[in-house]
């Protein structure tokens, strides 16, 4: 007996509705914080969504106005306060058509999303969405605007931390938090995941599942994460070099640590130092000696009489 196929995904914007978006193209850390795409709605009647067997998990935090969500089979209210979880695999659906709906949302990388929504299916839960909404419009009119690598970085990392929060992964381990302030404290140290595991009183499989569920990241993508942060800190500092600060942050490789950095960073380490440099200005030409011609004209030349 042939099954009929399910409806296609319905994903309706609406021309009404205006949006901040932030993606891994304007923001390549995104990606390595687990969060593929983020932004902020400004939904209209005519916004609508609806998905079957989507592979990402997404939380929206409803800052303004109200939204209509699926939980359990039927369309309930999103109100400010409220965010709106939607599991991986799971169906799920929204709309605005009472109105102006403003949420703040981020959306999971595919195979970390279980890691972060961990419901069966979707549903709603308390959270106060405002820090979240303010973290991703700096990101966005960072990336769209001055686009400091850095500052980027720095920004994309509190999306993350609040998109998690806001989807209540936000569970840090006290043993986790001492061992990585003891890393902090010594980055050049070659740390290994054992040694880090030991540190923390875990087995490496569990410090690796944890880190993971806390960070987005593996302990090995963190305490990278956590190298190059230091490093941009010192090189925006600009008293030490960029050879310098790759071995203070534990990289006996120069060419490793530039390629490391670029790829996390976005930019050369080499020009962030650069950016932090004085101007250097141009030599005052020397003065040219008048010719006798000159000064006599000069003194004949009629002139404001001194005071």
């Amino acid at each position: 007996m042939d099954h009929p196929a399910p409806p296609p995904d319905l994903l309706q914007i609406g021309a009404a509705t205006r949006e901040f978006l932030v993606g891994g193209d304007a923001c390549p850390v995104l990606p390595g914080l687990g969060l593929s795409l983020c932004g902020i709605s400004w939904a209209q009647p005519g916004f609508r969504f609806a998905r079957t067997n989507w592979d990402s998990a997404q939380t929206m935090v409803t800052v303004a106005g109200e939204g209509r969500v699926l939980v359990d089979g039927a369309f309930v209210s999103s109100l400010p306060g409220m965010a709106y979880q939607t599991p991986c695999l799971q169906k799920h659906a929204y709309h605005a058509d009472l109105g102006e709906w403003v949420v703040a949302w981020a959306i999971f990388m595919p195979g970390r999303a279980s890691a972060v929504v961990d419901a069966q299916s979707p549903r709603l839960v308390n959270a106060d969405g405002r820090s979240l909404q303010a973290a991703i419009t700096a990101l966005y009119h960072e990336t769209t605007g001055a686009n400091d690598a850095l500052i980027i970085g720095r920004l994309a990392e509190a999306v993350a931390m609040l998109a998690q929060r806001c989807a209540g992964s936000r569970r840090h381990d006290p043993r986790l938090a001492a061992m990585w302030e003891d890393v902090r404290a010594d980055l050049n140290q070659p740390w290994s995941l054992d040694g880090m595991a030991r540190r923390a009183g875990m087995g490496a499989e569990q410090l690796r599942r944890y880190c993971r569920r806390d960070h987005g990241r593996t302990p090995a993508q963190h305490l990278t994460w956590l190298r190059l942060s230091h490093a941009a800190d010192l090189l925006t500092a600009g008293r030490m070099t960029v050879a310098e600060v790759a071995t203070v942050v534990g990289y006996c490789d120069g060419f490793a640590f530039s390629t490391a950095f670029k790829r996390v960073m976005g930019r050369p380490p080499s020009t962030l130092r650069q950016a932090t440099q004085p101007p250097i200005p141009p030599a005052a030409p020397a003065p040219r000696q008048a010719s006798p011609t000159a000064r006599a004209g000069r003194r004949a030349a009629p002139g404001r009489p001194r005071a």
